[in-house]
């Protein structure tokens, strides 16, 4: 539900204090922001990844003290998805994870990470600081760190 898009360089910018329940994507997403901290929220139940650092660029965003509990994989044969939320990040064109109404085969083209195997962070450089944070629930893996750019 929360989303930082291309903010670039900000300062004294947070989410402090929140709560966030059964979120249909993600529960954080920074793309293209740096200097973001968000602490002490509660998350419960996302379809996704939960917090997610975007293309890499990202630096210097801090995940403080935060709970987070449950995040399911968007896909219809696993029988999670009761509400046939559509995966964002799936690769159409090689997996049948998709549920209806999803883009034709080919218009994304990255891991299939929300609709197969979930993950709470989703990193792509170690330039975060991730502190004090609880997690359980997650259908594969609590933490998902991509240092390189992957070619399809």
């Amino acid at each position: 539900p929360v989303h930082f898009h291309l903010c670039r360089n900000t300062s004294d910018t947070w989410v402090r204090d929140c709560t966030i329940f059964n979120s249909n994507t993600r529960f954080f997403s920074i793309h293209g922001t740096h200097n973001v901290e968000i602490s002490r929220t509660v998350a419960y139940q996302a379809f996704g990844c939960g917090f997610f650092i975007e293309d890499g660029v990202e630096i210097n965003n801090a995940f403080l003290f935060n709970l987070a509990v449950r995040v399911k994989a968007a896909a219809k044969d696993l029988g999670q998805n009761p509400r046939r939320v559509v995966p964002i990040l799936a690769n159409l064109s090689r997996s049948n994870a998709c549920v209806d109404g999803c883009p034709p085969d080919g218009v994304l083209t990255t891991f299939g990470l929300d609709n197969v195997s979930p993950t709470f962070f989703w990193l792509r450089n170690g330039h975060q600081r991730i502190v004090g944070n609880y997690l359980s629930g997650a259908d594969t893996m609590g933490h998902c760190f991509w240092p390189f750019p992957v070619k399809p």
